[in-house]
């Protein structure tokens, strides 16, 4: 019995670690409209908006993804973004490991500076900024992202994610972002829960 219960545990870490293997969990082309192009299945995506200070303008969406204009010339203004939300569905966790975008400003010549911030809270309130290995916007396409990630999303719990912008040498400036992708791993809450009960049921008990 106690090498049946000892065989059941290093069954249930290699299911639940199996459960934990790096995938992804959104991502967003945003080539034709604003909606997620590819979900996790345990895993719930919103649409992507654009915050108050520039969603006044129509956006358009092409090969460079989604674009808009009015940016902030200037300071950091916080409803000048785009944000994305992402929510576990019932019963599961995950983890944020990396996140990155391609994006390019649309005006020869013009920059736009960028922040990556994140935040548990509809309201925006104590979001955390992140690292970008590029935060310039320039009229060439290039990628950013964040790596080396440990942002835990529980069951119930939903992350807000924007991406501002800021500093564009023109209000006419556009910047437009595209293939924004999420990675990370998803685990089970019930999957322990279950095995023991599994065990127990099938009379393996510790002696």
């Amino acid at each position: 019995k106690s090498f049946g219960l000892f065989a059941l545990s290093i069954f249930a870490l290699v299911l639940v670690m199996g459960m934990g293997s790096a995938v992804t969990l959104a991502e967003w082309t945003l080539n034709t409209d604003a909606v997620a192009t590819t979900v996790n299945a345990n895993v719930n995506a919103g649409n992507l908006i654009a915050g108050s200070g520039v969603s006044a303008v129509t956006p358009t969406f092409g090969t460079n993804g989604v674009n808009y204009t009015g940016w902030e010339t200037n300071t950091f203004n916080a409803n000048d973004y785009y944000q994305v939300t992402l929510a576990p569905k019932s019963n599961f966790n995950f983890v944020i490991n990396s996140i990155s975008f391609a994006h390019i400003t649309t005006n020869a010549g013009t920059n736009i500076n960028m922040v990556l911030s994140w935040s548990k809270n509809s309201d925006f309130s104590s979001a955390t900024n992140l690292t970008l290995n590029d935060s310039v916007a320039e009229d060439v396409q290039s990628t950013s992202s964040a790596t080396g990630l440990n942002i835990p999303i529980n069951n119930g719990e939903t992350i807000f994610l924007r991406i501002f912008g800021f500093a564009a040498e023109a209000v006419g400036d556009t910047l437009a972002i595209e293939n924004l992708v999420l990675d990370g791993t998803v685990t089970s809450t019930s999957t322990l829960s279950e095995t023991s009960i599994c065990a127990f049921d099938n009379g393996v008990t510790a002696n």
